[in-house]
């Protein structure tokens, strides 16, 4: 149980270089050097959607009832990724994948980046940061040229969906 609770108290920084390191013994250097390019840019848009990130984690506490807990000044100004754990990647997924890296990125590939946040999110989960699976599933409804896939993180009775 401590090991668990060690976990969820590292800080978003600490827990992407651990996954780097861990990616790093598993692709050659040019498949590496592309995971690092979107690791650095999903820590980028956690700290562009901080506020947004907070009020998620404020309910979050609500509906779990945990305490509430109030960060210092000096805290507040430190970037999102330096002061919170990774409990709430899998809640940022859509707006990655949606709408920070297309406009950040010229050269975005949509199924490299949908590969990239599943693998990122599962392994997340697999290794007890977060609470959430992330998975794409097909939409039904939709005719073959439109069909869409979907990003979904199943957490209490949350829904991402990335189209």
């Amino acid at each position: 149980m401590r090991e668990m609770e060690r976990k969820r108290q590292k800080k978003c920084d600490e827990v992407f270089a651990e996954y780097l390191s861990s990616v790093s013994t598993l692709i050659n250097q040019d498949s590496y050097v592309e995971v690092l390019k979107y690791t650095l840019h999903f820590r980028e848009c956690l700290n562009f959607f901080a506020d947004k990130l907070n009020e998620e984690k404020k309910k979050l506490s609500k509906i779990l009832e945990l305490k509430d807990t109030e960060t210092a000044t000096e805290e507040s100004k430190l970037e999102f990724c330096l002061q919170n754990n990774v409990e709430l990647i899998p809640e940022i997924s859509n707006e990655f994948v949606k709408a920070f890296l297309p406009r950040r990125v010229k050269t975005f590939k949509t199924e490299e980046c949908k590969t990239f946040t599943l693998h990122l999110c599962h392994w997340l989960f697999m290794n007890g940061y977060t609470c959430a699976r992330v998975f794409i599933s097909k939409e039904e409804n939709l005719s073959q040229n439109h069909r869409q896939c979907l990003l979904q993180s199943v957490r209490l009775r949350s829904i991402l969906c990335i189209t």
